[in-house]
């Protein structure tokens, strides 16, 4: 008698790594040219960099603004809008079919572009 361990797809019986049934393991495809890991870095780069554009001018706010805590305050706004910003993004994902925020993306990409013109 052979004992099975059931995971979250049913059976494990790691034989292979193809896609053998619905639900089941699916090996990711072999990143060569290492795409994956500069679009992740560009994303952060873009998610960082208007954040220290604002923190960088430490000394240009403490002149400007006497005072007050504008940096702090920046700080603050900035964390709750991308933590606002992320939290709308994985809903997105989560309610809207691939399909549908591709072609979104793609209809706003040149609009955007054609308004630059």
């Amino acid at each position: 008698m052979s004992v099975e361990s059931y995971g979250r797809f049913g059976a494990d019986d790691d034989d292979d790594d193809e896609h053998d049934g619905p639900g089941r393991h699916i090996s990711p495809p072999e990143d060569h040219w290492n795409l994956i890991y500069m679009a992740l870095v560009l994303a952060g780069i873009g998610f960082l960099l208007p954040y220290n554009s604002f923190t960088i001018a430490v000394d240009y706010f403490e002149k400007r603004y006497p005072n007050s805590t504008i940096v702090f305050d920046i700080s603050i706004v900035y964390t709750f809008i991308a933590f606002g910003a992320v939290l709308l993004s994985n809903l997105l994902v989560e309610l809207v079919p691939l399909n549908v925020r591709i072609i979104f993306a793609i209809e706003l990409d040149i609009t955007v572009r054609f308004q630059l013109i």
